[in-house]
């Protein structure tokens, strides 16, 4: 599968994703798998592989232990993210924005960190 500018747009990417996209692709194209090993921020990816017919319950999986690994980055007392993961189930892949809360430098290194993590599980589910 060919990602392209004008089929981001069309699957409504955010802004930021898109400019970004462009960045790294003047030519406005790349392969599917390219760009999947390219990002660097996880909520991109997540986002991508669902719009790319990632089956929901590996949906689910996945965002399941990005949000576990950011709890590390949740405040002293906050439980919500913990017990949305907990009920999560086979509920949407979305829980994972729930507890995506790293912000400045360690945010960037954490999102790059999931990346891995999330290209790893897919390769060993392929």
């Amino acid at each position: 599968m060919i990602i392209t500018k004008s089929w981001l747009k069309k699957n409504k990417a955010c802004k930021d994703a898109v400019a970004r996209f462009c960045e790294v692709y003047p030519s406005g194209k790349a392969a599917l798998n390219d760009v999947i090993d390219r990002l660097e921020r996880a909520d991109w990816l997540m986002w991508l592989l669902e719009h790319t017919g990632t089956p929901h319950q590996e949906m689910v999986r996945l965002a399941r232990l990005c949000a576990s690994r950011s709890l590390k980055y949740l405040k002293k007392g906050e439980t919500r993210p913990l017990r949305a993961i907990g009920a999560a189930g086979d509920a949407t892949w979305a829980v994972f924005l729930d507890a995506m809360v790293v912000e400045d430098a360690a945010w960037a290194n954490e999102h790059r960190a999931m990346c891995e993590m999330i290209r790893g599980e897919i390769r060993r589910s392929s």
